[in-house]
């Protein structure tokens, strides 16, 4: 457990031109460790992530998320991408 509540952990995959792209790169820039963001713009932070997350949801290749670092194993050796 984190020090705010359980520990999620995003697992977010995508080819590696993909993540060279000068779009992607771009697209990503608004992306940041939740953590990171001062709790008086967490609300606002929230509702503007669907949005940026829907422009680059198409260029990945697998998006999960799981509260154990087993969940995250489990996935990973599932993934047919390795």
């Amino acid at each position: 457990m984190s020090e705010d509540g359980p520990r999620v952990i995003a697992l977010v995959g995508a080819r590696e031109h993909v993540l060279k792209s000068r779009t992607f790169n771009q697209l990503c820039v608004g992306f940041r460790h939740f953590r990171k963001i001062s709790s008086d713009r967490k609300l606002r932070y929230m509702k503007l992530f669907e949005r940026r997350f829907s422009r680059v949801k198409g260029m990945l290749e697998l998006v999960r998320i799981a509260f154990s670092v087993e969940e995250v194993s489990n996935i990973v050796k599932a993934s047919p991408f390795l």
